[in-house]
């Protein structure tokens, strides 16, 4: 099977300001999930973006990992 590039995002178009904020990343906290990516998932190419309208995650992967990465997203974010 082949790696395909896919996205998770979440903006101002899909969630309320509450959300946004509890979910937003600054540049240290992007690293640092960044290397979790890595960690857990074993991805090679990723990137993750975070501005005050949205986060997104970019990532490739042969498997559908969204639901994974939010969960892991989510505790990531529950534990700062």
């Amino acid at each position: 099977m082949a790696e395909r590039f896919q996205v998770i995002s979440l903006s101002h178009k899909l969630a309320p300001v509450e959300v946004r904020e509890r979910l937003a990343m600054s540049e240290a906290e992007i690293k640092d999930f960044y290397l979790k990516l890595k960690d857990v998932f074993g991805l090679h190419e990723a990137m993750v973006l975070s501005t005050c309208n949205r986060t997104e995650i970019y990532y490739r992967s042969e498997e559908n990992l969204s639901n994974s990465l939010i969960s892991l997203l989510l505790a990531f974010k529950s534990n700062i």
